[in-house]
This record gives C-alpha cells, structure tokens and sequence, in this order.
C-alpha cells in the first residue's frame, strides 16, 4: 500500500472522487464510514467540551453527525496538524491492533485543512458558527453532515473490511504550538447495504 501521505497529497492535487457517500471500488460496489466513536483525546487542549451524535441514515446505513464542541482559547494560526491512522483486524485491542500510517503538515496548516478535496470538508460547511483558521474561543454547533466516504475508502486501500476496525487520531497545534484540538476517532469502511454490528 503506497504511503498514506502520498494518497492524501493525491486527494488535494485531484478532486475527482465522489463527495459524501462511498466510492465505488473496482467490482462497482459501494461503501460507507460507520463511526463508532468520536472523542477528545485525553491530553489537555482548548477543545475543552465535544458532544457529538452519530446516526446511520437509512439504507445507506451512512454515519451522519450532531454535534456542539466548546474551545475556550483563540489559535492566532495553526502551527501543525497530524493525522494517525491505525488498524485493527478482529476487533480493538492491543493484541489486533497495529500502526498503519501517518500524515502531518506544519506549513499553509490552515490553507489545507479547509481545502475542498479533504475528507472532512463536508463536515466543516455546516459548523455554524463557520469554523475558520485562525480560530476563535467559543461554542460550535454542526447538524446533519457527515465525512468523505470516497477518501478514506481510497486511503484504506486492500484493507477495506468489514473486520477492520479503524481508529484515528487528528491534532492541531496552535502558533505556540500547544496543543490546540486533539480528537480520536473509531470508525469502519462498510459495503452500503450492510447493517452494523455491536
């Protein structure tokens, strides 16, 4: 599997996966992100409260998200971002676990956490109020939105399965480069018609 950081450098240069729901793999089937589980990471940064919602919609059986996060301090700019992805075969334990890949960037970290070709574009459209770099302290409220299946079905590569668990964990740092936002995410790449498990 080519490095996670090169398939995100693809993903910016060329917007020509589908937005939303699932990309069709090579047999024409369809896939969805089952997220299981978003939370603030346990070390301390101005993500200071995080109440999200995770819904399967439909048929589709696409996570969608309501959520409110609170940030008490201001990031003048972002410094650094860095996303780990980690696999897990069988379930989440140390033993099925292992490291995968990673992708970080420390400069233009503004201009390319809001670029259109990333996986969580759609996700920041709808925080209200809009969620921008630099960043102000406060409350924000999304409802209804949901990320690029598309992406990281083409990031997970062979490893699209219903038996791999992925847990990702996404952080920010501000111009002191503190830790500004850190969440950890648990999610699955599922075929559409498929219902989720416990």
């Amino acid at each position: 599997m080519a490095p996670v950081r090169h398939l995100l450098l693809c993903l910016f240069l060329c917007d020509g996966l589908p937005r939303h729901y699932g990309a069709k793999s090579r047999k024409g089937q369809t896939f969805v992100l089952e997220i299981r589980d978003v939370k603030i990471c346990p070390e301390k940064s101005a993500l200071a409260w995080m109440n999200i919602t995770p819904t399967l919609s439909g048929k589709s059986q696409q996570t969608f998200f309501d959520g409110v996060a609170l940030f008490d301090r201001t990031a003048t700019t972002w410094s650094e971002m860095s996303v780990k992805f980690t696999k897990c075969h069988g379930g989440v334990s140390s033993n099925n676990c292992e490291y995968a890949s990673d992708w970080a960037r420390k400069n233009n970290v503004c201009a390319e956490f809001s670029s259109p070709l990333t996986p969580w574009y759609s996700l920041l459209r709808m925080i209200s109020p809009p969620w921008k770099c630099p960043t102000k302290a406060g409350i924000y409220e999304f409802r209804n939105t949901t990320f690029d299946a598309s992406a990281f079905t083409a990031l997970a590569g062979p490893y699209v399965h219903p038996d791999v668990t992925w847990l990702v964990r996404a952080l920010v740092k501000d111009q002191d480069r503190k830790l500004f936002m850190c969440t950890d995410i648990t999610a699955r790449i599922l075929p559409s018609a498929r219902k989720s498990r416990s």
